[in-house]
């Protein structure tokens, strides 16, 4: 080796020097080329594959970014020389900052790609909020462990911080537990989907139209025209009924025939309420019988289930059923019983199925 390669410079010998330089040129020339020729090549690739991982590197490649990479290069150049004590702590904390932000890129960027993928994979059916939540979260946790790694590499113990910060939040826990009640419900109602915006549900004796799900609370449009209100922990633990989603309703439907009818008129009876249903669009039979003989009259019940969520279409079916039967005891010329009318009145069963 040269002599004059050991002459000093500021307590270091000239090769080192030379040797921390060529490290930050290599750092800076490695990253600029190698960065380039590979997103050319991962572009060529992306164009012709379905995958995409090759445009997950990509994203990485483009969010690297060579200012980060030679500040850390020339930290790491800086501590392999003798330096004084201050300048030691000034490079470890430059090369610090550089790899967190650099990391910090590739985070938000991931979680974008992921995020941005899953958004095009599964189209309207992405409840915005609820990915948003979720994407908090994931970098909420990464930028935890990054932090808590700074503090492992400084030789700096996350316990003393992690303890305080556990009992700080107990006391914080316990001062809004209801609202972290009502988010975390949000976040389960985002999830789970027991409902979605404009779905029509019915809670306790409540019941109305979703129009917003919020972080705090629901909120209904009840058929009243007034809006109802619910706290989402609160919600989440009523019974709750989506009457959006029930693909059928059981009806039932109690006649009421005058005294005196005989018994060959009342053995046509079912047969004519089981052709109506027949008729109804929308509609199943399910029994027509003879239920009960009583002073006032013969009591006849018609099941059917009409398969048609809430609208008019139920309604409408229903409709043309009874007034097709009143039509044909017209005909036949039955009589329903005195206050019959009142019993005419259709039910519908609690049981949706």
């Amino acid at each position: 080796m040269p002599a004059w390669l050991d002459h000093h410079v500021f307590g270091n010998p000239l090769a080192g020097w030379l040797l921390a330089t060529g490290t930050v040129l290599l750092a800076l020339g490695v990253v600029t080329l190698l960065r380039s020729s590979l997103l050319r090549w991962l572009e060529a690739v992306s164009a012709r594959t379905e995958t995409i991982l090759d445009d997950y590197l990509i994203v990485l490649l483009k969010a690297l970014r060579p200012t980060f990479v030679v500040l850390a290069a020339v930290a790491w150049a800086l501590l392999s020389l003798e330096i004084p004590a201050g300048w030691v702590l000034i490079c470890k904390w430059l090369l610090v900052i550089s790899l967190v932000m650099q990391a910090f890129r590739w985070v938000n960027k991931t979680v974008a790609f992921w995020v941005d993928n899953y958004e095009k994979s599964h189209g309207a059916a992405v409840d915005r909020a609820a990915v948003m939540i979720i994407t908090f979260g994931v970098r909420l946790a990464f930028w935890v462990i990054i932090g808590l790694e700074t503090l492992r590499y400084f030789h700096k113990s996350p316990t003393t911080l992690l303890a305080g910060l556990g009992v700080s939040g107990i006391a914080l826990a316990l001062a809004i537990q209801s609202v972290l009640g009502d988010v975390l419900a949000a976040l389960s109602i985002m999830l789970d989907k027991p409902f979605v915006v404009g779905d029509t549900i019915a809670a306790d004796t409540y019941e109305g139209v979703v129009e917003k799900i919020g972080l705090k609370s629901v909120r209904l449009r009840a058929p009243t025209g007034e809006q109802l209100i619910f706290g989402n922990a609160d919600l989440m633990r009523s019974r709750m009924r989506n009457l959006t989603r029930r693909s059928s309703r059981r009806v039932t439907i109690t006649l009421s025939i005058a005294p005196g009818t005989s018994s060959a008129t009342l053995q046509r009876i079912p047969a004519i309420l089981a052709e109506q249903v027949a008729r109804a669009p929308h509609a199943a039979l399910e029994r027509a019988h003879l239920i009960a003989i009583t002073p006032t009259g013969f009591d006849f019940e018609l099941v059917m289930t009409i398969d048609t969520a809430v609208g008019p279409a139920a309604f409408d079916a229903r409709q043309m059923i009874l007034l097709g039967a009143l039509a044909e005891f017209e005909r036949e010329g039955i009589h329903l019983a005195h206050g019959a009318l009142a019993a005419m009145v259709p039910r519908v069963d609690t049981e949706i199925r």
